[in-house]
């Protein structure tokens, strides 16, 4: 009568059957499978077969929103992202445009992924780019020729003297030392921001900027006491670094010695911005002990350009405001730093960490360092322009 293959209102509910007997026909059996049901006890299978079908459907819509195409989460192909991972692409997109035209191509290794490893998975794949520091003539088919301070896309790079990439829609390769890998770590390079190319930004950052940030500083500073001084800004910058590293733990030292001894930073930012500040310090120190103690100013002109290179200029001046008990030793309660000026402060330097800095840490000490260490680089330059010498050596 047409009535055999009829599934039972039972089975339509996902519940099996009551008396828990197992001897349905196999059509009954087969109308329960599509159903999402099974057969036998245990309750609720169709409404899990439902919430299946759902997830599938709300992967299709997550895949098909934003323009970009992924194949079905079925079979394991290629997997669409977690909405997680789709939320961090979206919050990343507008400081790291490139993570947005990446997709994934692994199926489910990536599906699998952390957020902030599925970021380092993105970063991997993009290509890096390098520019020239000196103009290169090609005297062969393969080779690629180019002008200072052109941008090369890099493709091969295993070999230590010779290079392949790209520039426009030529390819072949070109001596290494000839060029300089641009970080571009969070952001996207820009000649703009590049104080080599543009000169310019140079005298903003160093001149207006650097004055400003120096005046809000000094603003309430205790420069001198009866027993001791007279002091520099940089004396308190100094001090508030190493306490608020000294907060985090012993492991902070275990990170900076470690990406200090495999380079672990170089590809991906791993250093929190207390670890960061830390090191730019000390490199700061390091780089400028030719100029003496003198020339604080020039350190710290030389730090807010480290900031702006590594976009965290705003985080550090609120990490050194935080230090409470440094701020209150070194400041008049009436300072900037020491009263809720400094998060309005704080708000306006984030606003420079949405654009791309490439700025020359050691302009000013190469311009104010004695005649013969000049002489030093003007020979290394020379050595490193006829294929003799290594920035990396």
């Amino acid at each position: 009568d047409g009535t055999a293959d009829m599934p039972s209102d039972d089975d339509n509910d996902g519940g099996g059957d009551d008396d828990g007997d197992h001897d349905d026909d196999d059509d009954d059996d087969d109308d329960d499978d599509d159903d999402g049901g099974g057969g036998g006890g245990g309750g609720g299978g169709g409404n899990a077969g439902d919430g299946n079908a759902g997830a599938e459907a709300s992967d299709t819509e997550l895949a098909d929103s934003g323009g970009n195409k992924y194949n079905g989460v079925q079979g394991r192909g290629v997997a669409a992202p977690r909405p997680q991972q789709r939320q961090l692409q979206q919050h990343t997109s507008p400081s790291r445009p490139h993570l947005s035209q990446l997709q994934l191509a692994s199926g489910a290794a990536e599906s699998a992924l952390r957020p902030q490893e599925w970021v380092r998975v993105c970063e991997e794949n993009v290509p890096k780019r390098a520019k020239a520091l000196w103009p290169f003539r090609s005297g062969a088919e393969d080779e690629l020729s180019f002008e200072t301070h052109d941008v090369l896309t890099l493709i091969n790079v295993d070999d230590d003297d010779c290079w392949y990439g790209r520039l426009g829609c030529l390819h072949g390769w070109f001596p290494a030392k000839f060029v300089q890998v641009l970080d571009e770590r969070s952001k996207v390079y820009n000649a703009v921001g590049d104080d080599e190319v543009n000169p310019a930004i140079a005298q903003l950052v160093r001149g207006r900027l650097g004055s400003a940030l120096r005046g809000v500083l000094y603003h309430g500073f205790r420069e001198a006491t009866m027993f001791a001084g007279p002091f520099h800004v940089w004396d308190f910058v100094e001090e508030a670094s190493h306490r608020a590293l000294n907060r985090t733990g012993s492991r902070s030292y275990a990170n900076l010695l470690l990406c200090k001894a495999f380079r672990l930073d170089e590809n991906n930012k791993l250093l929190t911005p207390v670890e960061l500040l830390y090191k730019a310090v000390r490199h700061v120190n390091d780089t400028h002990a030719v100029l003496g103690t003198a020339c604080k100013d020039v350190k710290l002109r030389s730090l807010v350009c480290y900031g702006l290179n590594e976009q965290v200029l705003d985080l550090w001046f609120i990490i050194l405001c935080a230090e409470r008990e440094t701020v209150a030793k070194w400041y008049e309660p009436r300072a900037y730093v020491a009263s809720p000026v400094h998060v309005q402060i704080g708000d306006e330097l984030a606003d420079l960490c949405h654009l791309s800095f490439n700025l020359d840490l050691d302009l000013e000490v190469r311009r104010l360092k004695p005649q013969d260490a000049m002489m030093k680089g003007e020979v290394r330059e020379l050595l490193v322009k006829y294929h003799l010498f290594s920035y990396a050596d």
